[in-house]
């Protein structure tokens, strides 16, 4: 049964899922019976595209199959609330609404524990100033002076009191009027400082209530079968969410649910939570060590082969295949894999090439196919800030000598990557397959070298060449796309005379300049904690 959750599991994913459900399940049994305080908090590091809300849902489905109380929360969703506490609360209200209706003592444990939730998110709205404190010493004495003109201010029994002026000879009677003045300040200022510390006093009652409310309802729970402890609460997104609201919620985990028999489950993107932690504290923070408070694990994902990782963006994205396409009709996602190892990528260098690669066929305008043989290499060139191989694939009408053609091609990639296909041999009218391998550079450096002939020359290397060699499938497919290019210009009184391929770079180019701006709004902004 829980197979059929992991059907569409592309990164192989369902065996952490196996792993991890095993050892946080057994591992909160195990505290609890040995007396020890506390949730058990695992931190999920995976970067960004590697399929961490995919795991998530999957994850909670199986949870829910094996009697687990569930909930999911997606901490980026909700973060325009106003404490994150209330997001947590209103998705365990969800899960267990249905076993609330026929049983009273869960209605009653589970009304104490939303009471006092409630009483602590209205506290911790109210008592704002408590920030003053986290803002740091250095600008205290301003704020201190603030509380104390509003406490002056805002005090009903006072009347308005001038101070006398300062003076060295002041008479006896001036040293009593500054006495007066002393003792008529102070007083306001000490009731605001009591119920402050009445507040507190109140708000620290109202967590332990929670505590103790939500232990209580979790022991019913154990009790009741055939649900199973622990409780998981799973929080997706919290990278994303603003950087006040991230820490509150880790803040909120750590101080209100550290009882036994929950388990929290939080995906991010460890290095960019750290930035987030950043935005809020300073450049100069230990936000590594200030995480590792919070977090009794951390599990990582181990990397796809390339060759998953790509069919995993192909799918997820929704790129329709037949408008690709590659040398001797080889399957064009095992081709634009083949490529990335050529060019040596990692996968985050994988990701930001595909990025391209998808916003350039947004943008793609012509009827013909997308040719990848000459676009992943211009790609994969601007990916890797290398501008000389970049201009020089840009421009194969120059006329380049064989020898930089050959310096180039000779250092462009690893030229053990190759590639297989099958081509047909016409042999006294019977026609016969033949495997042939070569290295994929091949492909790009006729491709790139064809692109820059007209009708006539194409035709000729068609004419010389063995049908279904790879140099000839490459003219064909150039010769039939500018036929068709040239009879609609004709057609339509256009002057364009070569292939759309001649566009790719500066379309590459722009593509490029999107996902640079993208990605550095995007640091930008978890840098400045917006």
């Amino acid at each position: 049964m829980a197979d059929d959750f992991w059907h569409d599991d592309k990164l192989g994913r369902k065996t952490d899922a196996d792993f991890l459900i095993q050892f946080l399940s057994k591992r909160s049994k195990e505290q609890s019976s040995n007396g020890q305080e506390g949730a058990f908090v695992l931190n999920l590091d995976a970067p960004w595209g590697h399929g961490k809300t995919f795991f998530l849902t999957r994850m909670k489905e199986q949870l829910k199959s094996q009697n687990h109380l569930v909930a999911y929360i997606n901490a980026w969703q909700d973060d325009h609330a106003n404490d994150p506490l209330l997001s947590v609360i209103s998705e365990i209200d969800k899960i267990i609404q249905p076993h609330l209706k026929k049983n009273k003592k869960w209605r009653e444990a589970w009304s104490v524990v939303k009471k006092s939730g409630l009483e602590i998110v209205v506290s911790a709205a109210k008592h704002s100033v408590i920030k003053l404190v986290q803002r740091g010493i250095g600008e205290g004495v301003e704020e201190i002076k603030e509380v104390y003109d509003t406490a002056l201010a805002t005090d009903e029994s006072s009347t308005e009191i001038t101070p006398p002026a300062s003076d060295k000879t002041a008479s006896p009677s001036t040293a009593s009027d500054s006495n007066k003045f002393t003792e008529a300040a102070i007083k306001p200022l000490d009731r605001k400082l009591e119920s402050l510390l009445e507040s507190f006093r109140k708000q620290q009652n109202s967590e332990k209530t929670f505590r103790q409310g939500l232990q209580t309802f979790l022991e019913l729970a154990d009790k009741k079968k055939p649900l199973e402890l622990p409780l998981f609460i799973l929080i997706d997104e919290l990278d994303r969410c603003r950087p006040t609201h991230a820490i509150e919620m880790l803040e909120r985990i750590k101080h209100l649910f550290d009882i036994p028999n929950i388990v929290f489950v939080l995906a991010t993107d460890t290095s960019q939570l750290r930035h987030v932690v950043r935005g809020v504290y300073g450049d100069g923070f230990d936000s590594t060590r200030y995480l590792l408070r919070f977090f009794d694990r951390t599990y990582m994902f181990t990397d796809p082969d390339v060759q998953t990782f790509v069919h995993f963006l192909f799918e997820t994205n929704a790129i329709e295949t037949h408008r690709l396409w590659a040398p001797r009709d080889i399957d064009s996602i095992d081709y634009f894999a083949k490529m990335m190892l050529y060019f040596e990528l990692t996968l985050r260098d994988i990701e930001q090439c595909f990025d391209m690669f998808h916003d350039f066929y947004t943008a793609y305008a012509f009827s013909n196919k997308i040719h990848l043989a000459y676009l992943l290499p211009l790609i994969c060139t601007h990916n890797q800030g290398r501008h000389e191989e970049l201009e020089f694939l840009s421009h194969p009408e120059r006329g380049h000598s064989s020898q930089e053609k050959k310096d180039l091609f000779s250092h462009l990639g690893n030229e053990r990557i190759q590639i297989e296909f099958i081509r047909y041999d016409a042999n006294n009218y019977q026609r016969k397959e033949i495997k042939e391998i070569k290295p994929i550079r091949a492909t790009i450096d006729a491709y790139w070298y064809f692109l820059s002939h007209n009708m006539s020359e194409l035709s000729e290397t068609i004419s010389q060449s063995k049908p279904g060699e790879l140099s000839c499938s490459i003219a064909e497919i150039l010769r039939k796309e500018i036929g068709a290019i040239t009879y609609h210009q004709e057609k339509n009184n256009l002057t364009i005379t070569h292939h759309s391929a001649r566009f790719y770079p500066e379309l590459v180019k722009s593509s490029g300049r999107l996902a640079f701006q993208l990605n550095k709004n995007k640091e930008q902004s978890q840098t400045n904690g917006i």
